[in-house]
C-alpha cells in the first residue's frame, strides 16, 4: 500500500490585493507630509496605501491591513491625519486625471 503524496504547503496570501499601477510613481510630497506630521505605523501605512490605490479607501485599508472604520475614526479624531488623507486622495485623483489626459493625447 502506497502512502498518499504529501500535500504542498499553502501559499501565503498576497499582502496587496491591488496590483501596483504600471506607471505609478510614489508621490514624494505625500511621503514628506507623513514624515513631517510624525505619522508612524498604521496611520502612515494607510496614507501611503491611499496613494497606492489611487484614493480607494476600501482597497487602501486592505493593503494597510487595517479596518476601514479605523481610517474614518482617525479622520474624525485627528485633524492632521484628516488633512493628510484628504491631500493624499486629492493627489491620487489628480495623478489619475493626468494619466487619462496623457493617454488621450497619444
Amino acid at each position: 500500500m502506497q502512502k498518499p503524496a504529501p500535500t504542498p504547503p499553502k501559499q501565503p496570501l498576497a499582502r496587496s490585493l491591488v496590483p501596483a499601477p504600471a506607471r505609478h510613481v510614489p508621490n514624494k510630497r505625500v511621503t514628506e507630509v507623513t514624515v513631517a506630521a510624525g505619522f508612524r505605523g498604521r496611520k502612515k501605512a494607510m496614507l501611503l496605501a491611499i496613494e497606492e490605490t489611487r484614493g480607494n479607501i476600501t482597497m487602501a485599508a486592505r493593503l494597510a491591513v487595517i479596518h476601514k472604520q479605523s481610517h474614518y475614526r482617525w479622520m474624525g479624531q485627528d485633524s492632521k491625519y484628516r488633512a493628510a488623507a484628504e491631500e493624499a486622495i486629492q493627489d491620487a485623483h489628480q495623478a489619475e486625471a493626468d494619466m487619462v489626459i496623457g493617454r488621450a493625447h497619444v
